[in-house]
């Protein structure tokens, strides 16, 4: 049902120092070993090390460095961890071993996944799932779409001689790996360098040979579902979980896998559409398992998923998911490998698609809210020329949830009396607002900031944060729009999750503590034209 294309990572071997057992525990060795796995492989890891402090007992090791231990350990090492669980369970510190277990696109991370699911103890006490869903594909898939990355090296390589080549001006990365496999050029040109204008070809056959092995296994997990296996095996050992979270940020464990992203474009992307295929592993394995969960974050989801869902009449399957969830978030993507289609037309698909409602349904069924968050394209670092804006009305459609705590709109695109009403309807449960990168299509923010005061004095906000660019439209109507933000010398508008700026901080402090309004946040005037009707 969600078939696509390709990801991946590595895992490093954690060499963890032996802790002594609780008094409970009779010890059997003036060192204990963790494993009673004595094999010559086991003896050597947990080999007595020479040291002046005494062994720390288990009751005063910091939670942290538990669960590091557990999030670490090889396959062999989990099957393995026998004495540790007991001990655990001694001192009563079982939701200790793993609360949270991530999945990765490679083969390591599955051989991990499927030892820890086969494990009597460790799984049984984890209670969140982050399946980190990015992949690898071939740079023809995307690669004109990223110039951005190659400006600064803008070369081309003129084959002379055997393995070398001469540096003229044009895309010299993209000159050498067109033809073989996606790789980021600013991370080659810190690894592979070059002496007087002449790159050797040996500099790049190991990441070349290594790219072509991730993306030639991650088509073969896609076409024989090997994700839906191992995902199926790990929920069905996970009796406590509760949250799923679709990752998009690049692991810093699997550093010699991540380095070699071509950009936004490979985030959650197997194939046309961002995270589709994934969610719906998630969804599907959650549903043979039985499983009902209070909490979804979905980072770099396409909107396409939606649609996939209605045409192939899913939105059931979602539905019965969703059904218990307290917590939800929801980040839409427009990033696609499709050939020939930029973001600002599947942003207009998009808008068109989410007023049909069916997103909007799906968030009314969701009774038990307590946290909202809805976002499009923040992980996209500059907003101010992107073109997909969520428009408030096709989202929230008016409803209330009456259990709302937490509430967070980001790259809305809303009018202010749709804006203030919906606020309205929700400060009487909320404490914690978030509003990043909004849009008025009609209205103006003094008038709208100056009512959302009015709401926040009549109730018991606890937290507010205000973010990102605002925008409102010009005067002169049409598709322009400006921007209404002041910002100091040193900042520039680049987005909902950037630096926060300082006109942003005295709005936050005026709506909690009253006061003047701040003057001034007119003065810094900038126009964008955004396409389609908000």
């Amino acid at each position: 049902m969600f078939k696509s294309i390709t990801a991946s990572p590595y895992k490093p071997r954690l060499l963890v120092h032996r802790l002594a057992p609780p008094q409970a525990v009779p010890r059997q060795h003036d060192h204990p070993d963790l494993f009673t796995d004595h094999t010559p492989a086991a003896r050597k890891m947990c080999s007595p090390m020479e040291i002046d402090e005494p062994p720390t007992g288990m009751k005063d090791v910091p939670t942290e460095l538990l669960h590091m231990i557990c999030g670490y350990l090889e396959p062999v090492d989990v099957k393995a961890f026998r004495l540790v669980n007991k001990t655990f369970a001694e001192i009563g510190a079982t939701g200790y071993l793993l609360p949270s277990l991530s999945v990765r696109l490679s083969p390591s991370s599955f051989q991990q996944v499927e030892a820890i699911a086969e494990h009597p103890t460790i799984s049984r006490y984890a209670r969140e799932l982050v399946l980190h869903g990015q992949n690898y594909t071939f740079p023809s898939r995307h690669w004109r779409f990223v110039t951005w990355v190659l400006r600064e090296y803008m070369i081309e390589l003129i084959e002379e001689g055997d393995d070398k080549f001469l540096r003229q001006n044009r895309d010299a990365i993209g000159h050498i790996l067109y033809k073989h496999v996606e790789a980021n050029p600013m991370e080659i040109s810190r690894i592979y360098p070059y002496i007087g204008g002449v790159f050797t070809m040996n500099y790049f056959r190991p990441l070349i040979k290594q790219h072509e092995e991730a993306v030639s296994w991650q088509n073969k997990m896609w076409d024989e579902e090997l994700d839906l296996a191992i995902v199926s095996k790990a929920i069905k050992a996970m009796p406590l979980l509760r949250s799923i979270t679709l990752a998009a940020e690049t692991s810093r464990k699997d550093k010699s896998w991540g380095g070699m992203f071509g950009g936004m474009k490979t985030l959650n992307s197997p194939g046309l559409a961002a995270g589709v295929r994934q969610l719906g592993t998630l969804l599907i394995a959650c549903r043979n398992a039985g499983t009902k969960f209070t909490s979804m974050e979905l980072n770099c989801l396409s909107w396409r998923f939606f649609e996939h869902l209605q045409k192939h009449d899913g939105l059931q399957l979602f539905r019965s998911a969703a059904s218990c969830l307290t917590s939800f978030s929801l980040d839409l993507a427009t990033f696609t490998l499709q050939d020939g289609v930029y973001e600002n037309v599947e942003a207009v698909e998009c808008r068109l698609f989410l007023g049909g409602g069916v997103l909007g349904q799906l968030l009314r069924d969701m009774t038990n809210l307590q946290h909202l968050q809805l976002s499009a394209d923040s992980t996209v670092k500059c907003h101010r020329h992107d073109n997909l804006w969520i428009r408030l009305e096709d989202t929230t459609r008016g409803f209330v949830w009456p259990h709302l705590t937490s509430l967070t709109l980001k790259q809305i695109a809303t009018q202010e009396e749709s804006l203030v009403l919906s606020l309205g309807n929700h400060m009487p449960t909320l404490k914690e607002l978030h509003l990043g990168s909004l849009l008025l299509s009609s209205g103006n923010w003094i008038s709208a900031f100056r009512r959302i005061r009015k709401l926040i004095l009549q109730h018991d906000l606890e937290s507010l944060t205000i973010s990102g660019c605002h925008y409102e439209q010009d005067s002169l109507g049409g598709s322009w729009y400006r921007f209404v933000t002041e910002y100091t010398s040193e900042e520039r508008p680049c987005g909902a999750d950037c630096t926060p700026y300082t006109h942003n901080r005295k709005l936050e402090h005026y709506l909690m503590h009253g006061g003047q309004y701040p003057t001034g946040w007119r003065k810094s005037l900038l126009f964008a034209d955004f396409d389609g009707d908000f």
